[in-house]
């Protein structure tokens, strides 16, 4: 296992985006680049090298066999929060918590 990854500069997010531009439609592209960061960055991707896991995440998605990521217990356990944290399909809103009372 590799730890933790991450898109590490601006250009390889916006090589991420091109590659996408040319494998969703238009309405879906801003989801999918962010399940797929999230997905390298937080779930099941991040065992692998950033590039690696890339190109694993663009051929599901070439292969129409790309799935929403789901959180598993170690992101969930590693950001400290449950479910909620989890990305928010697009026009849902975030769930917030009240500490006034």
């Amino acid at each position: 296992m590799h730890g933790a990854v991450a898109i590490r500069t601006p250009l390889e997010a916006a090589q991420l985006r091109k590659k996408l531009t040319e494998l969703v439609p238009a309405d879906a592209l801003g989801e999918t680049f962010r399940q797929v960061i999230w997905s390298v960055e937080e779930s099941a991707l991040r065992r692998f090298e950033s590039l690696k896991a890339l190109n694993i995440a663009l051929k599901k998605i070439r292969e129409r066999a790309w799935s929403r990521p789901q959180p598993d217990a170690t992101a969930v356990a590693h950001r400290g929060g449950g479910y909620d944290s989890a990305p928010v399909a697009p026009g849902a809103a975030a769930r917030e918590t009240c500490s006034a009372a």
